[in-house]
């Protein structure tokens, strides 16, 4: 609990420094890049990408982060209130994710072998799962949670320390989320288009794109 609200006061706190900083700003990265949009609301920061496989980033509100993604395979978060942190995906072997109160993660998918995630309460997580079980759930630590998944297109979550979440995913347009330290949340990627966050410190939030 201690470690999502203060996960939520640093994302506040940089969000709206960076945005009274740079004030509005956009980058477009042509075919499978990325574009980044920033203005608006409290040091709201949002980043959009087209194409397959691509991801696109929006937030509103106080410090909140939303992220959208279409196709196949393709994740979509979405984020609204304090802080809450929103994911929904579709197609097959898509993983949503939704979260809402303070701080509490909730994760809902629909599919074949699709892994459902609920979580209420404060900064409570509960699991559910079904479909062919091509999907391994490992948990240790305080209330850690690891998702690890096999082949092309699969998604890995895999998570230590204090509630602390980290993805990781392998194959083409793989998306691959590593978290460390309280809170943090880090995202990698590689292959043509990929994007790739990374968060240090407190909070911090780093993006880093390479390929075509």
């Amino acid at each position: 609990m201690l470690s999502a609200i203060r996960f939520i006061a640093y994302q506040k706190l940089q969000l709206r420094l960076l945005d009274s900083f740079c004030g509005r700003w956009r980058l477009d990265g042509g075919a499978g890049g990325t574009a980044l949009e920033a203005g608006g609301g409290g040091g709201c920061i949002a980043l959009e990408a087209g194409g397959d496989g691509c991801i696109a980033l929006e937030a509103d509100g106080d410090g909140c982060i939303a992220l959208e993604a279409g196709g196949d395979g393709c994740i979509a978060l979405e984020a609204g209130g304090d802080g809450c942190i929103r994911l929904e995906a579709g197609g097959d072997g898509c993983i949503a994710l939704e979260a809402g109160g303070d701080g509490c993660i909730a994760l809902e998918a629909d599919g074949d072998g699709c892994i459902a995630l609920e979580a209420g309460g404060d900064g409570c997580i509960a699991l559910e799962a079904g479909g062919d079980g091509w999907i391994a759930l490992e948990a240790d630590g305080d209330g850690c949670i690891a998702l690890e998944a096999g082949g092309d297109g699969c998604i890995a979550l895999e998570a230590d320390g204090d509630g602390c979440i980290a993805l990781e995913a392998d194959g083409d347009g793989c998306i691959a989320l590593e978290a460390g330290g309280d809170g943090c949340i880090a995202l990698e990627a590689d292959g043509d288009g990929c994007i790739a966050l990374e968060a240090d410190g407190d909070g911090c939030i780093a993006l880093e794109a390479d390929g075509e």
